[in-house]
């Protein structure tokens, strides 16, 4: 692999901290999202306890932590803001006919569940990584990165989600799980009507490879206009880290090579969880290996005028036709 030209070039990682959550009371921690809000940092993450997935709750001003959702197995957090209120969605065992998981959220202090689903389509056996943002103090979802559907939540109490945009009058429903380009972190604002954020792409080369892509989204066109090849994760340390997937309880080093972070254990697993800006700088947190959460101050090249140039075309299409053949 040629470093050089594999990887995006014009967003910078600097690594920061392993935040994974050490708790006595849960068998494992994973995939925690954060943001920021007024200085004060909330944080939500995956945990594992009597055999069930549930969601760990922190703030600042939290002397304890709350735990919520083990007995509809919530998983895989991601975290928002409207209207100075967090929110929280995740993963969690689906109350409708035919279909095993859906999208649940909750305000971030007040657990009270909805289920959500989306009108008039029949169900997908499981829903995920749909990526939240907030346009106009709504709720919007990317629901599909390849093709682009956006999906809107009004906050009803029924969990019903409108379809507002279908790249190329896609039909839904359709399968999810075969599309290469998917969900990741939250979007934020980045100038105009322009959203940024992180998806991740799922490709089969021998195991599962998840990459981190930035992604630009104008939301006056509902239009893709830029998403990068993988970003490099620069990681130097030696230290071990928890394992779980390979044997409970095992700990080892994170794989890299040139101090970039490449770790199969026993896939590679490099997802965005949550992005965020606190006193000016941006933050990702990542999911490495289905184990671990790091987090990373991330800067990025002006990207719009990139995109104004037209140089990032064609970056997602050639890296996916070119993963997949070789």
């Amino acid at each position: 692999m040629n470093i050089d030209t594999f990887f995006c070039k014009e967003i910078h990682t600097k690594y920061h901290d392993d935040i994974t959550g050490r708790h006595e009371h849960f068998g494992f921690s994973m995939f925690k999202a954060q943001c920021c809000l007024n200085g004060t940092m909330y944080e939500c993450e995956r945990v594992f306890k009597n055999g069930r997935n549930g969601l760990y709750f922190k703030n600042d001003h939290m002397e304890n932590y709350a735990e919520h959702g083990f007995d509809i197995e919530g998983e895989d957090p991601r975290i928002f803001i409207l209207n100075e209120t967090v929110y929280v969605i995740f993963i969690c065992l689906s109350p409708y006919e035919n279909q095993n998981r859906c999208i649940g959220i909750t305000k971030f202090d007040e657990w009270e569940p909805v289920f959500l689903q989306i009108e008039d389509m029949d169900k997908n056996m499981v829903e995920k990584n749909w990526a939240p943002f907030v346009k106009d103090d709504k709720i919007y979802f990317v629901y599909n990165y390849d093709p682009l559907i956006i999906i809107h939540y009004d906050l009803n109490k029924d969990g019903i989600c409108r379809v507002v945009y279908t790249q190329d009058n896609c039909t839904l429903p359709f399968n999810t799980s075969e599309t290469f380009l998917r969900g990741g972190s939250n979007l934020i604002h980045y100038r105009d009507g322009y959203y940024i954020g992180g998806c991740h792409s799922r490709i089969f080369k021998e195991c599962f490879i998840h990459y981190t892509h930035f992604i630009v989204l104008d939301t006056n066109n509902w239009e893709l206009v830029y998403v990068s090849k993988p970003v490099i994760y620069h990681y130097d340390l030696n230290n071990e880290l928890p394992c779980w997937w390979l044997s409970p309880g095992l700990m080892k080093k994170l794989d890299t090579m040139d101090n970039v972070l490449l770790d199969k254990s026993p896939h590679l697993i490099q997802d965005p969880i949550s992005f965020y800006c606190k006193n000016e700088i941006h933050y990702l947190t990542v999911n490495i290996r289905d184990c671990v959460t790091l987090l990373y101050e991330i800067t990025f090249d002006d990207i719009m005028s990139m995109i104004q140039h037209g140089k990032p075309v064609g970056y997602y299409n050639c890296f996916i036709q070119d993963a997949i053949s070789k």
